[in-house]
């Protein structure tokens, strides 16, 4: 038999959908992803302070790379923007890592059905 909650339920909390955030705040000025969930596309926005080169990656929650949207070197103090398209894969929660030779900062993103 299986529990079950009775009760009034909580109310959640406001997320933020920041998994960790490796990359030093001096070096890394931004990074959203929005519209999060989305349905097709989704804008990945970032910024750094010095100039990097850097690897936007896509991954499932087996670990599996399902995408890599952008990389390449890029200029400080400039913002980014790099669209991503959904194409063929599943309504599922994917984790973005954005790198460099820094470190790296993830965020977890939601694909609505």
């Amino acid at each position: 038999m299986r529990p079950f909650y009775v009760d009034d339920m909580p109310m959640p909390k406001e997320e933020s959908f920041a998994i960790s955030q490796d990359l030093e705040a001096e070096i890394l000025t931004s990074m959203e992803v929005a519209p999060n969930p989305f349905k097709e596309t989704t804008q990945i926005n970032f910024s750094f302070k010095e100039d990097a080169v850097v690897i936007l990656q896509i991954y499932d929650f087996l670990g599996r790379e399902v995408a890599a949207p952008f990389s390449g070197p890029i200029n400080a103090n400039q913002n980014y923007e790099v669209q991503f398209d959904r194409k063929n894969l599943p309504g599922s929660t994917y984790i973005f890592k954005l790198s460099t030779s820094d470190g790296r900062s993830y965020e977890k993103i939601v694909l609505a059905n």
